[in-house]
C-alpha cells in the first residue's frame, strides 16, 4: 500500500483532467487513511503528523491544480471573447456598405411613393 500511496502521489501533480484530479486525490486519502488504520494504536499516535501532512499534501496539489486549471480556462474565455468580438466588428464593418445601399434604395422608393401621391396619382421620374 505505501508504494501505491508514493506512486500516486508522484503523478498526482501531472493530471490535467479535474474529475480525474479529483478521483485520484480521493483514492490517495482513502489509501492514506487505510494505512493509517491498518497500523496499531501507539503507531498511529506517533506517526499521525505524518499522515496528516500527506493529506494536507494531496489537499494542496489538488487546491494548486485546479486553481491553476481555473485560471487558464478564465484566460481562454477571455481570449474567445476577444476573437468574437473582432469577428463581430469584421462582420458588422462589411454590413455596413450593403445596409447603406438598402437605405439609400428605400429613401428612393420612399421619394417616388410621395411624388406619386402628391401629382395626383400621375408618374414623375425620380433620379437619385
Amino acid at each position: 500500500m505505501q508504494s501505491q500511496l508514493e506512486f500516486g502521489s508522484a503523478i498526482l501533480p501531472g493530471i490535467k483532467d479535474p474529475a480525474q484530479l479529483a478521483a485520484a486525490g480521493q483514492w490517495l486519502l482513502d489509501l492514506n487513511k487505510r494505512i493509517f488504520d491498518a497500523g496499531p494504536e501507539d503507531l498511529q499516535r506517533s506517526n499521525v503528523n505524518t499522515f496528516i501532512d500527506f493529506a494536507d499534501y494531496v489537499r494542496d496539489i489538488i487546491t494548486e491544480r485546479l486553481g491553476g486549471m481555473s485560471n487558464a480556462l478564465e484566460i481562454d474565455q477571455a481570449n474567445l471573447s476577444q476573437q468574437l468580438g473582432a469577428m463581430l466588428e469584421v462582420s458588422a464593418a462589411g454590413f455596413q456598405v450593403p445596409a447603406d445601399t438598402m437605405l439609400t434604395a428605400a429613401q428612393l422608393m420612399f421619394t417616388a411613393v410621395q411624388n406619386f401621391i402628391n401629382s395626383g396619382g400621375q408618374y414623375n421620374q425620380v433620379v437619385a
